[in-house]
């Protein structure tokens, strides 16, 4: 049977030809030095040849993705309107539940908490008679800390469940603000930034685990999008809110209040969140067309006993 892609073919032109040929002379003997070890297994090679230069060329192909348990099939990647039609359908399943919707108001929580420190954390540490550039130094103080924050959730994530590290995160991204209302020198507003960047930089890291974990191998992009939707607004509201309440009252303790309060209902819309022990539709793809199923949803299931 055929398979005319043409249509999906890139030209490319003779110099961007030379520079695919000079790089890929490059990369394929280091990539093969990799693949197929125990952290990156392959399934076969695919051995090519130029069509003009002669080189022969070695690709892996297959690949299984980092941490999948070794009896998991791999599955075929899906694009084009096969892609399409998955992704739609298993997007109107998903907005059936409610963790779709509450991890878009956690991510709206949590983004619009700690958007008031981001912008205004600066001025806030000006107010108390210390320097901008004190304030410049605490700032990038919080985000060095959440950078590392930002890698190692996702992995407490992965081995422990992701609703206890979202929690654990929102919780110590709004509890450290209470020091702010007295805090006066400049050790007390960097204790506030070491222990702000732990949960700041750990607020928004899982969300891809935990998509994960409620979905499985489902296309979970849209899913993501709509929850980075939720925190762009949250981004904007937040520090909308925090200038609104500075302007108003002269000061910033009902902004700081607010932002506390938006963190620790983040906290308590994770604690509602169903358990991540089992996927939320399992058995999404039987609405699907038979033809657009995976290779292991349309196998069928055996009979007890056997």
């Amino acid at each position: 049977m055929s398979n005319d892609r043409t249509t999906n073919a890139i030209n490319l032109g003779p110099r961007a030809r030379r520079a695919v040929r000079w790089v890929a002379q490059f990369v394929n003997p280091l990539v093969l030095l990799i693949a197929g070890r125990w952290w990156m297994p392959v399934v076969g090679i695919l051995r090519h040849q130029g069509r003009r230069s002669g080189r022969m060329y070695a690709t892996p192909i297959g690949m299984r993705p980092l941490g999948a348990s070794p009896d998991e099939p791999v599955q075929r990647l899906h694009e084009g309107p096969v892609a399409r039609i998955r992704a739609r359908v298993f997007l109107k399943q998903a907005q059936r539940t409610g963790a779709f919707w509450n991890l878009i108001g956690i991510h709206y929580w949590g983004c619009a908490g700690h958007a008031i420190i981001v912008v205004y954390l600066a001025d806030i540490i000006r107010a108390q008679g210390l320097s901008l550039a004190t304030g410049a130094l605490v700032v990038g103080t919080m985000f060095g800390v959440s950078s590392f924050t930002r890698f190692a959730v996702p992995i407490i994530a992965d081995r422990m469940g992701s609703k206890r590290a979202m929690a654990l995160c929102f919780f110590l991204q709004g509890l450290p603000i209470l020091l702010l209302f007295w805090a006066h020198e400049a050790w007390q507003f960097y204790l506030f930034a070491v222990l702000m960047g732990i949960g700041f930089g750990g607020e928004m890291s899982a969300f891809p685990i935990i998509n994960r974990q409620y979905y499985g191998n489902a296309p979970t992009g849209t899913v993501y999008g709509w929850q980075m939707l939720g925190a762009g607004i949250g981004m904007a509201s937040g520090s909308f809110l925090g200038g609104v309440l500075r302007d108003l009252t002269g000061d910033y303790t009902l902004a700081l209040l607010s932002s506390f309060t938006l963190s620790m209902a983040g906290t308590l819309s994770i604690l509602v969140l169903p358990s991540t022990s089992h996927h939320q539709i399992p058995l999404w793809e039987e609405a699907l067309p038979p033809e657009v199923r995976s290779d292991t949803a349309a196998r069928p299931a055996a009979a007890p006993g056997h």
